[in-house]
């Protein structure tokens, strides 16, 4: 069985548009096809809000013609995965009365929907728990009977303004958006295997803001974004050393280590400076000099990282296996770096990338790709459950809410 799908990931950094075709086997070793891709940089965002609805809908347009010539495919409606900028991460505890009649499907819905405030719209309702007249840790209430229901939902929300704009943008170009999702969420689907029921913490580390998730097994319980990433190494770079903006990130990318130190430390680089006047010369700085500047800032992101999740009262065993993933994660010397943090010492720290996507370009295999194969894979399984009808009446419940990790 096969059937297409397309991706768009929307960042502050970059957009991408993914056409694929998933081809589910019998042995299920499934995999993903791409058959195009496009990506550029992101015009008309800043960070947390849209400047200009007509650049974000060029630079939206341009990734999904590349995309769809490379496929030689038309594209009608894509899913679009939503930065974490975007997202509001709630825990919300529910109760309702049931004076002995059965818990049917508009019981959990109503539940569900008294979660989301007016103004946003849920993307994902994941319940955690719920519970019947007392008695904790029922996984499918459907059909039982009793005084009181009470559940834990985790909702991941958005604002319905910047939905209905984002909406625009497609619907002028014959596009119909068949649903939005959480970018982080997605990136963490497409690393964890659903088999593995570890807790597990996982680190995107983007352009303007480093997402953390927590994953207990199949169900996300903590989600979080910080607004500091890779961009925020570049930015210090460029002010330290007085240089440019593309001179800066080519001394990331380049020569750019996270604390680690290596034979080229005594040795030195040559960048192009920038005096008040807008002046240029050639200067020559130490290799330590530039690690130093990266290492402090990604031990900035680290302790904010530590702050939100023991803030939040996350279990410590989350910490015991990190998984790293995003563009950012490509740093030199990052994976090691962050095992040797105090509150991570001991911690299984891994660099992780899709597996299972099938495609000509390096892109698709790294770590960058991760969010739009995780939403790929997401919207298949939708795609599955509402034709061959598989899952559950609770379960189709929790897909119309955009819930089921």
């Amino acid at each position: 069985m096969s059937k297409e799908l397309t991706a768009v990931v929307l960042g502050t950094n970059t957009v991408c548009a993914v056409i694929a075709k998933y081809i589910k086997k019998n042995n299920s070793s499934n995999k993903l096809k791409i058959l195009g891709v496009g990506y550029q940089a992101t015009q008309g965002l800043e960070y947390s809000k849209i400047v200009n609805l007509n650049e974000v809908e060029s630079s939206i347009v341009n990734v999904i013609s590349t995309a769809s010539n490379m496929a030689q495919k038309r594209v009608r409606s894509v899913i679009v995965a939503l930065p974490p900028w975007a997202i509001n991460s709630q825990l919300f505890e529910i109760s309702q009365e049931l004076n002995q009649t059965a818990i049917d499907a508009s019981v959990i819905q109503k539940m569900m929907a008294d979660c989301v405030a007016a103004n946003r719209e849920a993307l994902h309702v994941i319940p955690i728990d719920y519970s019947l007249d007392g008695t904790s840790n029922i996984k499918d209430p459907i059909g039982m009977t009793g005084n009181k229901i009470s559940a834990i939902f985790h909702v991941l929300s958005a604002r319905k303004n910047l939905l209905n704009n984002l909406k625009n943008c497609f619907n002028k170009n014959n596009i119909e958006v068949i649903a939005f999702v959480s970018a982080p969420l997605m990136s963490a689907l497409a690393l964890v295997n659903n088999d593995n029921k570890q807790k597990m913490l996982v680190i995107d580390v983007g352009g303007s803001c480093t997402s953390i998730s927590c994953i207990s097994g199949d169900t996300l319980l903590y989600l979080d974004n910080i607004p500091i990433g890779s961009n925020s190494i570049t930015h210090d770079i460029l002010t330290v050393l007085k240089t440019d903006e593309s001179d800066a990130e080519r001394l990331k990318v380049l020569y750019g280590i996270a604390g680690m130190p290596t034979t080229n430390e005594q040795q030195n680089i040559i960048i192009t400076t920038i005096d008040e006047v807008g002046e240029r010369s050639i200067q020559s700085i130490p290799y330590s000099m530039l690690n130093m500047i990266i290492s402090s800032r990604v031990d900035e992101i680290l302790d904010t990282i530590k702050k939100h999740i023991l803030d939040n009262n996350i279990d410590e065993e989350y910490f015991q296996t990190v998984l790293l993933t995003g563009g950012g994660s490509r740093l030199v010397g990052l994976q090691e770096y962050i095992g040797s943090k105090n509150f991570l010492i001991g911690s299984s720290v891994s660099i992780v990338s899709p597996t299972g996507v099938v495609g000509n370009d390096d892109y698709v295999k790294s770590a960058s790709f991760a969010t739009a194969t995780g939403t790929l894979l997401y919207g298949f399984e939708k795609m599955e459950k509402t034709v061959f009808k598989k899952n559950s009446l609770f379960e189709r419940i929790k897909s119309w809410f955009g819930g089921g990790v």
